[in-house]
């Protein structure tokens, strides 16, 4: 005969109430799952043991779409006082450090950098209007 422990007298025990209580009720079936173990019993002609279903198939996140990247715009001012030499065409895609505009300034010509890559969009003057440190001289998306 196997010895039984305190431990396993109990569970016999609770097992025994278990199917008792089946038989003298209604239940067509009892299913427990707890951290001891999972306990399934159904009467005749019985239903599938639910615990020894697949697991349901769970479909995979959808990740959100990554956010539009806004464009960045910004405006290209005079860096000093000078007279518009030429700008960049309308439309135009200069890369980033690429001249944009051109003053004169004495007898010197100065080229005005991008400051990012993108597209012209407006213009603040025209070729040969006087330029003031800080006028708009175009604007610029990218």
């Amino acid at each position: 005969m196997i010895a039984l422990d305190d431990n396993a007298r109990r569970t016999i025990t609770n097992a025994r109430a278990l199917l008792d209580a089946m038989l003298a009720s209604g239940w067509q079936q009892v299913c427990l799952q707890s951290a001891e173990g999972d306990f399934f019993l159904a009467r005749s002609p019985g239903t599938p043991n639910p615990l020894l279903a697949p697991a349901p198939v769970v479909a995979p996140a959808v990740p959100p779409p990554p956010p539009a990247i806004a464009a960045q715009a910004c405006t290209i001012r005079a860096p000093h006082v000078g007279t518009v030499a030429w700008l960049l065409p309308i439309g135009s895609q200069p890369g980033k450090g690429d001249a944009v505009a051109r003053l004169a300034v004495l007898d010197t010509l100065v080229d005005v950098p991008a400051p990012l890559a993108g597209v012209v969009v407006s213009h603040g003057m025209a070729a040969n209007d006087l330029a003031e440190y800080g006028t708009i001289l175009l604007g610029m998306e990218g």
